[in-house]
């Protein structure tokens, strides 16, 4: 392969071997967490954790050129810091959660037109809320969800510019019904839905660099479930009930209009397992 097409247009590409590569790095990382009983049934929590990575090296090498070398400086680490505190409890037949997350760090990962991952020296910060709630409306029927909301921003020459959805998951909420019959049966019916979003396709046309992409939301149902075997059990499942047309979050942010896949529609799943 000696060309690669996108968009219409060619870029020049010569196809060759990677040679074999060493990088060293080392960082000293501190983790502290804690939580307190307010009630029998309420509990608050704090924790502060630093993580230390590298970009996806597979992902980065998948499309440089012919006698690229792997060293320290080139995959260069990322160090950051994670800051989540929350709330959980449970009250007769409802339990719930409730947390906030802060990351933050000094580098960040892109994927640009160029069809490359670059490691750019700048700070990033992510923040965000999660939250879930079960109840149990009687021993057969549970009904429940989730919400996380998430946002981020990179400094760009001074100013904060909006994260896209390549690095951050867009608004999700989950839903759900259950039905459990006697002996260890169930069938749930779930509800996805992703929100849309142009904030950040729209804020980094400040940033020449930018490969920013307007995300269109969407929701799906499934249907999924077991039964109870004499001998292990067996899974079931119809996912995108509704055989509903969409593209992923990954297939509307990715590679522009070479990558408009669209999610499979209906599909149909069985399996059978035995626990030893």
């Amino acid at each position: 392969l000696e060309e690669y097409y996108a968009n219409d247009s060619a870029t020049d590409y010569e196809a060759g071997i990677v040679e074999a590569g060493d990088t060293d790095h080392d960082k000293v990382l501190f983790n502290l967490g804690t939580s307190y009983q307010l009630t029998p049934n309420d509990q608050i929590f704090a924790n502060f954790s630093q993580g230390f990575t590298t970009a996806d090296i597979q992902r980065a090498l998948r499309d440089v050129r012919a006698g690229f070398v792997v060293n320290s400086d080139n995959v260069q680490p990322i160090t950051t810091n994670n800051y989540e505190f929350g709330w959980q409890g449970k009250h007769g037949d409802t339990a719930a959660r409730l947390s906030g997350f802060y990351n933050e760090s000094d580098k960040v990962v892109r994927f640009t037109d160029s069809y490359t991952v670059e490691v750019v020296d700048t700070d990033e910060r992510v923040y965000g809320v999660e939250g879930s709630l079960t109840h149990d409306l009687n021993d057969k029927w549970q009904v429940g969800g989730t919400v996380a909301y998430t946002r981020g921003q990179y400094d760009k020459d001074g100013d904060w510019l909006e994260l896209d959805a390549v690095r951050l998951t867009p608004l999700k909420g989950t839903a759900f019904a259950q039905y459990s019959f006697d002996g260890g049966s169930n069938v749930r019916l779930q509800a996805l839905a992703i929100g849309g979003s142009d904030t950040a396709y729209k804020d980094q046309q400040k940033d020449p660099d930018s490969s920013a992409l307007p995300v269109t939301g969407y929701m799906t149902l499934d249907v999924s479930g077991q039964v109870k075997m004499p001998v292990g059990r067996m899974d079931y499942g119809v996912y995108n009930v509704l055989n509903k047309d969409y593209l992923t979050v990954y297939h509307q942010t990715t590679y522009g209009d070479t990558n408009r896949l669209p999610a499979s529609g209906t599909t149909y799943g069985l399996s059978y397992t035995i626990d030893y």
